[in-house]
Order: C-alpha cells, then sequence, then structure tokens
C-alpha cells in the first residue's frame, strides 16, 4: 500500500502544512512535490490543485498548470472564475489563442470581477484586436465620442455588468424597477449635469437593494463633483459636523438644522435613495458622506445647484447660522 494513502490525518496535515510553507517561501519545485504527494492520498481536494497549479505555473510547466487547473475545476473549487482566468491567460502565453478565448468567455461566465480590465493584461495583449476578445471585455470601441452617448455607454454596461454579476434570489438586475430607472436615466441624461447623472447612476444601484454595489469615482474631476468643506455624524441627539477643511473648522461641534431648503430630518430620511446598504446603520455611515454632496442635496430637493447649497448650524450655546 502507498506509504501517503495509508498515512494519518496528522500526516497529511503536516504533509500539507509544509507544501504551503515551501509555497510560501518560493520553493516551488518542493512544493509541486509535496501537493501531488498530497494528492495521491486526498484526490478530490480542488484546492490541493489549484496549488499544484500556481507552483507549476512559477516553474514554467504551462500544461501541467493547466490540467491542474481543469482538474481544480471539476471539483468545483473555489473562486472558479479565477481558475478559468488563469487557463485562459497560460493558453494566451503559449499563443492558443483559440483556446484562450474559450477559457476567458468561461471565466465570465464564472462571474470574473472586472472583465473591462483585460486589455490591459499583457498576456492579452495579442488578442487586442480580435473582435470576440473586445465582445468579451465589454469595453466599446475607442472612438471619440460625444459626452451624451458616452455616459450612455456607461450605463448600458453598468446595466449588463449588473446583469452578470449581481446575486440574489429575486435578481433584482432584472426587475421592472431597475430597468425602469435605467430607461429614465437614459432618456434624462442630455438634460443632466455630470454630477447629476453621477447621483442617477448611484440611485440605480441602490436598487439593487445590498452594501456592496456602490459607485466609486475613480476620478472626482470627471463627473465634476463637489464637496462640502465639511464632514457630519449622526449621533443620538442629531447631526453634527465632526471635521471642517480650512475656514469651515470653525464649525466643528455645531448642530446642522437645516440643509438647504430641507429640515435635516427630512434629508436624513431620503438618504436610504442614495446609499446602498444591508442594514440601517450603513445607511449612516455611509449617508454623512452623501450628505456632503451638493449634487445629492440637490437630488433630494435642499436646493438648486450641485456645487454648494446653505447650511443651518446651531452651537451648544443656541447661536444659530
Amino acid at each position: 500500500m502507498d506509504p501517503v494513502s495509508s498515512a494519518s490525518p496528522a500526516r497529511l496535515l503536516a504533509l500539507r502544512t509544509e507544501a504551503e510553507r515551501e509555497f510560501n517561501a518560493k520553493n516551488y519545485a518542493a512544493a509541486l512535490s509535496l501537493f501531488y504527494e498530497l494528492l495521491a492520498s486526498i484526490p478530490l481536494d480542488s484546492e490541493l490543485f489549484r496549488y499544484a497549479a500556481r507552483s507549476a505555473t512559477q516553474l514554467g510547466m504551462l500544461d501541467e498548470a493547466i490540467q491542474a487547473y481543469q482538474r481544480a475545476l471539476e471539483l468545483g473549487c473555489k473562486f472558479p472564475w479565477e481558475a478559468a482566468y488563469e487557463i485562459a491567460r497560460l493558453y494566451a502565453v503559449q499563443g492558443n489563442h483559440r483556446e484562450s478565448l474559450v477559457w476567458l468567455e468561461q471565466a465570465i461566465q464564472h462571474r470574473l470581477g472586472s472583465r473591462s480590465t483585460l486589455e490591459d493584461e499583457p498576456e492579452f495583449k495579442d488578442l487586442s484586436k480580435d473582435p470576440r476578445f473586445k465582445d468579451l471585455t465589454g469595453v466599446p470601441p475607442m472612438k471619440k465620442i460625444a459626452r451624451d452617448e458616452g455616459w450612455r455607454v456607461d450605463l448600458y454596461h453598468l446595466v449588463q455588468e449588473a446583469q452578470r454579476l449581481h446575486v440574489g434570489p429575486e435578481r433584482p438586475a432584472f426587475s421592472q424597477a431597475f430597468l425602469s430607472a435605467a430607461q429614465e436615466l437614459h432618456r434624462l441624461i442630455p438634460s443632466l449635469t455630470n454630477a447629476q447623472i453621477f447621483v442617477g447612476l448611484q440611485r440605480l444601484l441602490v436598487k439593487l437593494g445590498d452594501g456592496h454595489s456602490s459607485l466609486v469615482p475613480s476620478a472626482a474631476d470627471l463627473a465634476q463633483l463637489h464637496m462640502l468643506p465639511l464632514d457630519f455624524y449622526l449621533f443620538q441627539d442629531g447631526l453634527f459636523v465632526i471635521n471642517g477643511v480650512g475656514e469651515a473648522g470653525q464649525w466643528v461641534g455645531w448642530q446642522v438644522l437645516r440643509l438647504g431648503d430641507l429640515p435635516v430630518e427630512t434629508a436624513l430620511h431620503s438618504l436610504e435613495a442614495y446609499v446602498p446598504a444591508d442594514n440601517d446603520m450603513q445607511i449612516v455611515w455611509l449617508g454623512m458622506q452623501s450628505l456632503a454632496l451638493p449634487a445629492v442635496l440637490q437630488d433630494m430637493g435642499a436646493g438648486n445647484s450641485d456645487s454648494g447649497v446653505l447650511i443651518t448650524l446651531q452651537s451648544s450655546q443656541g447661536e444659530t447660522v
């Protein structure tokens, strides 16, 4: 009988610990040998195959790595999109573009996170002009387009990705409420400023009903998002300024009574339409950032400008400004 096959659980645990130690130390040849030794005894462990694949990749044993990743997928490994993506990448390195595209498609079907960044991966450079690759990335052809068309392309891509990636028993990205809101925003884009469109996209994502689907601008100046020079926090006794930039620092500790035309209670109640959240506390936590965005306050009805708003404050001595 194979000595490993008959090894005790303690022995297998020791082997696994040693294998992972060698892997983390970048001793990939030793690690690969140990992972294969373990697989002789535990042939249905998908995580061991993932480790073996990663070790083989580092050793330049690409065919072996591909086979190990494929076996990991067959066994139902965690992060299947990662395994399929790595297979696609390895085939691309080998120059097998046909198989690379097949496995990229599988990675996307397995909900690969950011497919739009595939064009930036050096392994896929030779695929960059392939129409099928372009389609898989979801990135529109690079051409100069008008502002409104550009925003509509972004909106279309967002809806596509929400339907591909978002999970939930009721599939909210396919709901009539979500699709109708997307259609209405598409219609209104020509009449909105960039900041207002940003707010519209955020409101759209709120309809997905979870705290992890949010819009984070990589370049706030692109959306022309203005921010108030104040940070707020909601305490049990009201909304207060907890930080201020420059001269606005003088208002730290003052209570907020009104935001533009809205009593603070009305603004706080409106936050749930602008803050993706799993619970009420998340609305309080993240909503403070939204209250510092004039474009959000404008959308709430607090004022007519997406660049600033008049705030009514009260000191601890009762002075109001």
